[in-house]
């Protein structure tokens, strides 16, 4: 469905929108010009694909569609709200493959930690449209170690609270990358991580 009408039909014209387009585009042309003209990795194992706002909900689209090409993906604060909370619908009906291993971050502040009124109902509202990817994920088989869902506690919708998470979140993503025998993570990465 969404390849016929586009992601955001709203927002074709917008940066983020067209989901479908940009990630055949990325796929299709991007990657393998950094694997040829740049020694890129091609396996998928080696190859990451993140996003923040509405670029987590094409993280978690690239890991429901393209998990074939990127095996970890870093979706911060997914704007699951966008079109009605269609995405996860979307989610909730996937029956293909996901990637090897996902990293999803969000904060309890999402709407208000960035706008002047309070709003604990519309917090409360996108974390639990979080939380709901989150249990959607794990009853397809992605439960951790593959998938790592950190809540935290005053974050935003902004950049400040995705730089907070990001060391926990790339070492949780890419520890796998580096000769780790054990295959478990970095002692600070499992202190910041709910399973």
């Amino acid at each position: 469905a969404w390849r016929r009408s586009g992601f955001r039909p709203d927002a074709e014209r917008w940066p983020g929108g067209g989901v479908a387009a940009y990630m055949e585009r990325l796929t299709e042309e991007i990657v393998p010009m950094i694997t040829s003209e740049f020694g890129g990795a091609s396996d998928p194992s080696r190859l990451a694909f993140g996003g923040a706002s509405f670029g987590g909900v094409c993280a978690i689209y690239a890991g429901m569609h393209y998990s074939h090409v990127f095996g970890a993906i870093l979706a911060e604060s997914p704007s699951l709200w966008s079109g009605n909370a269609r995405f996860l619908e979307d989610m909730r009906r996937h029956e293909g493959m996901l990637p090897d291993r996902m990293f999803m971050g969000v904060g309890t502040r999402e709407y208000s930690a960035t706008r002047p009124e309070e709003s604990g109902e519309l917090d409360h509202l996108l974390l639990q449209y979080a939380i709901e990817a989150k249990d959607i994920l794990e009853s397809k088989g992605m439960q951790y170690p593959r998938l790592a869902f950190q809540i935290e506690e005053g974050g935003g919708h902004h950049e400040g609270a995705w730089s907070w998470r990001l060391k926990g979140a790339l070492e949780y993503l890419l520890n796998p990358w580096f000769e780790d025998s054990d295959g478990g993570l970095p002692s600070s990465t499992n202190r910041q991580l709910e399973h």
